[in-house]
């Protein structure tokens, strides 16, 4: 699977979400499921394979609120619940189901994070190994929460 996502892939940059696992484990009707899903490994998969591969890797933070943002409008859903599958923006009146608009929301943020990195010329960057050999330096960490201004470097 991250073979596919990462080097079948035309894609410069995968764009993933920095989810509180442990959070999720506390959940008792998930935590099996989220358990056999084996994220740390598929994150570790993905993060090794886009530096050996050349594409840059956009680690959205834990507090980035992909699914509860309008991907047409920007408004913040903050009473939206696990339950919620879909959901209506009474701003812009756009019916959004939850997975589809957190993948669109985290696609706006990849693309943000190349066009601030368009430009800069920088050296390839080698991956840090941990005492296991596990890679642990990822080429791009955007945070969901950061402001610009207009004019700003990165800003859109």
């Amino acid at each position: 699977m991250t073979k596919r996502i990462v080097c079948k892939s035309q894609a410069d940059a995968i764009a993933i979400e920095d989810l509180n696992v442990s959070g999720m484990m506390r959940n008792d009707k998930l935590s099996k499921h989220i358990q056999d899903a084996s994220f740390y490994e598929i994150r570790r998969q993905i993060g090794y394979k886009c530096l050996w591969y050349g594409k840059a890797l956009v680690i959205a933070d834990r507090f980035f609120t992909s699914s509860r943002t309008c991907s047409e409008c920007g408004w913040h859903n903050g009473g939206l619940t696990l339950r919620d599958r879909e959901w209506e923006c009474p701003v812009c009146h756009t019916r959004h189901d939850r997975d589809r608009n957190s993948s669109l929301n985290l696609e706006s943020l990849g693309l943000k994070a190349l066009a601030r990195d368009a430009g800069e010329v920088k050296p390839p960057e080698k991956p840090s190994v941990d005492e296991h050999g596990v890679c642990t330096h990822l080429r791009s960490k955007v945070s969901g929460n950061e402001e610009r201004t207009p004019g700003s470097p990165g800003s859109l």
